[in-house]
Parts: C-alpha cells; structure tokens; sequence
C-alpha cells in the first residue's frame, strides 16, 4: 500500500530539479576543464613554434659566424646579427645579442644570444673558435 502511495505522486516520466542540476554541474565542469586544457594546449604550442623558430636563426648564424675569418671576430662584439633575422618578426620585443670573449690571442668564443618577451625567454648558441691559420674552421 504504502509503495503504490509513492508511486502516485511521482510522475512516471522526467527528471526531478535535483537530477537536472547535478546534470548542469557535471557538463559545466568537463566544458570548464576541456576549455582550461584547449587554452594551455594552445600556449604550450605557441611556444613551441617560438623556440623552433629562434633555434633556427640562431642555427643560421652560426653558419654565418664559421665563414667569417678568425681575425675579423673581434670587430663583431655588440653588433647585431650578420644572418637574417625575419624569422624572428612576429615575436614580441626579440633581440639580438653578439658577444665575442677572447680568453687567448688564438682562441674566441662566440656567443649568439636572442632574447625576447620582455626578457622571459631567452636562447643562446656558443660557438668556440681557434685560430688556426686558416679560414671556415670553427
């Protein structure tokens, strides 16, 4: 008697408010956390093409510095880079940063800095060069 007294003023069919909310909550929550994913997916790959881009310019003056003759190195220090740096457009506030240390009279290295987003992120290839009394030798 008493289950069919339930029974009757429950509709047989639908969802009651509770069920419907906990639906909402449920939704809201995996949209929220898709959403939190999608944009950190999207910083991580932004990134990631920033780096290979700055990896590349800097692969590309590192040839540029190895054909330059050993005794012209000096007159490079604070220039900007020799190779081209279109690459680089697009990246806010990118620089470029030679430095040329001499610790021997036959012996230099090479720093190739790119700095950019304000000075957050930074790359750099060093390059040691001898004088060996010929050219293109690194």
């Amino acid at each position: 008697m008493v289950l069919t007294l339930i029974n009757h003023w429950r509709p047989a069919s639908g969802f009651t408010l509770v069920e419907l909310m906990v639906a909402i909550a449920i939704i809201g929550f995996v949209l929220t956390t898709s959403l939190a994913v999608f944009v950190d997916r999207e910083r991580r790959l932004r990134g990631a093409e920033e780096t290979n881009r700055v990896y590349q310019v800097l692969a590309n003056e590192a040839e540029v510095l190895r054909t330059i003759p050993f005794g012209a190195l000096t007159s490079l220090e604070a220039k900007p880079f020799l190779s081209d740096v279109a690459l680089l457009n697009g990246l806010s506030g990118a620089r470029t940063e030679l430095h040329i240390i001499t610790s021997r009279p036959t012996l230099a290295r090479v720093e190739a800095t790119i700095v950019w987003r304000g000075g957050a992120r930074r790359a750099m290839v060093t390059i040691i060069r001898s004088d060996t009394g010929g050219d293109n030798l690194w």
